[in-house]
């Protein structure tokens, strides 16, 4: 994830070793919770699917921990389809 100065919005790309295509999203951050939630599309090469509505929620907890929640949003908004905690050791 990074910071578009350009556009003033956060962008990301998904890539894992399940997909054989990339998750694309951007989106904007709130300072004061520290959270930053993207939006974007993907393919799914399993079921075929074209342009899924995707949605990325990234929370700072503090500064060892970090969650990252993903959302297949073409099935409904709280479709969780994956959630991933980073912490610092």
């Amino acid at each position: 994830m990074g910071f578009d100065n350009g556009k003033q919005k956060y962008k990301a790309v998904w890539m894992d070793d399940v997909h054989t295509s990339m998750f694309t999203s951007e989106g904007k951050g709130e300072s004061e919770l520290k959270v930053i939630t993207l939006e974007g599309k993907a393919d799914c090469s399993a079921t075929g699917r074209k342009d899924l509505t995707m949605k990325q929620v990234f929370r700072v907890l503090s500064p060892d921990k970090h969650t990252l929640e993903i959302f297949d949003t073409s099935r409904g908004e709280n479709a969780k389809s994956m959630e991933i905690t980073y912490t610092r050791q």
